[in-house]
Formats: structure tokens, C-alpha cells, sequence
């Protein structure tokens, strides 16, 4: 479906999303129904997670004013065919489904491929400086003989895993100062 470039900016300008994705990995009718106020192939790539071996594919969207309540009556309609209650994933074909959301909610489907020019772009510096600033700060080692062992580089350890990490003392090295967590460090026994 073809839409004007005009029509397409004055309607993504407080739209929200309505989508229906599907993936590879599941049966061919298990879809996905759900709504978003941010970019949908944003919402897609969230979701492709480390469970899940594919990609989703967004079949359509839906452009609204109102996600979330569109997302809940088409929910609402599809309840006997959902997978799991507490899920958003419908055992339903995609013309099926399809022929429900224009029949009988008299909706327009829109595929991705006609609005992705128009879609707004997600600025994902801004969360990562805001996160690195935040919550990841450099740590200062209580204990630390950086200066004394010949295998820590002299620059200042800013990384948890280096304080605590198992490091071999060279043959004949005087036994350090305890440390706070000395006693969790592996000592391997002698045979």
C-alpha cells in the first residue's frame, strides 16, 4: 500500500504503533500483537532476545492515537486464541488475523517498508552516557599492591574483575599484607 509523504509525516507525528510480528522459530501461526509509542523496528530488535535463535519480522503496524487501548480490544477479541495469559502471542494466521483487523475493526494495515523513511530514530547516546555516568564508576581498590606486582599493569585497576582475580605470586616473593579479601582468593593445593 502506497501512501503520500504528507499523508505519512502529519500521521506519524503522535502516532503510536499497533504491531504484529512473527518469527521463524515459532509455528507459522503464532503472532505477536503488541503496541508501542517508539519506532516498532526498535521494538522488534528489544525483543529479539538471547532465547530466541531469530529475528522478529513485523508483518504490519497499525498507526493510532491510542496503543495501548486498540491493543487491548484486539487482545480482547483474540483471547481464545492466545498461547499464554500472561503473554501477547495469539495462535491465529496471519490472513486471518489480517481479514479480523480490517473486517471486522475496519482498520488500515500498514506495512513497514512504506513508513520506515518517516519513522523516528532512536538516540540510544544519550542512555549510555546517562548509565556511565550514573552507575558505572570507576572503583578505587581498598587494597591494592599495584606498584608491587609485577603482572598488574602500574595504571589504576578501575575494573572489579582485575581486584579480585587469582594471579600467582612469583617464586619466592615475600607473602603480601592480608587484604580484605584475601581469603576468598584460590590457593591451589600442593599435591
Amino acid at each position: 500500500m502506497y501512501m503520500e509523504a504528507n499523508e505519512i509525516s502529519r500521521k506519524l507525528l503522535n502516532t503510536e504503533y499497533v504491531y504484529c510480528l512473527s518469527n521463524s522459530s515459532f509455528s507459522a501461526d503464532i503472532l505477536k500483537v503488541g503496541w508501542t509509542r517508539h519506532n516498532p523496528a526498535y521494538r522488534a530488535n528489544q525483543l529479539y532476545t538471547t532465547g530466541l535463535p531469530t529475528p522478529f519480522k513485523i508483518e504490519f503496524l497499525i498507526l493510532t492515537q491510542h496503543g495501548r487501548s486498540l491493543e487491548g480490544r484486539i487482545h480482547e477479541y483474540l483471547s481464545r486464541c492466545r498461547v499464554n495469559g500472561s503473554r501477547e502471542f495469539f495462535n491465529i494466521s496471519i490472513s486471518e488475523l489480517r481479514e479480523v483487523l480490517t473486517n471486522k475493526f475496519s482498520l488500515t494495515l500498514v506495512e513497514l517498508s512504506d513508513i520506515i523513511d518517516y519513522l523516528p530514530k532512536q538516540d540510544n547516546t544519550s542512555r549510555r552516557k546517562k548509565k556511565q555516568t550514573s552507575l558505572y564508576k570507576p572503583i578505587t581498590p581498598i587494597h591494592s599492591n599495584v606498584e608491587e606486582d609485577p603482572l598488574v599493569d602500574s595504571r589504576e585497576v578501575d575494573n572489579i574483575f582485575d581486584q579480585f582475580c587469582y594471579r600467582p605470586s612469583p617464586p619466592n616473593t615475600p607473602p603480601k599484607t592480608a587484604g580484605r579479601f584475601d581469603r576468598f582468593i584460590y590457593r591451589p593445593t600442593s599435591s
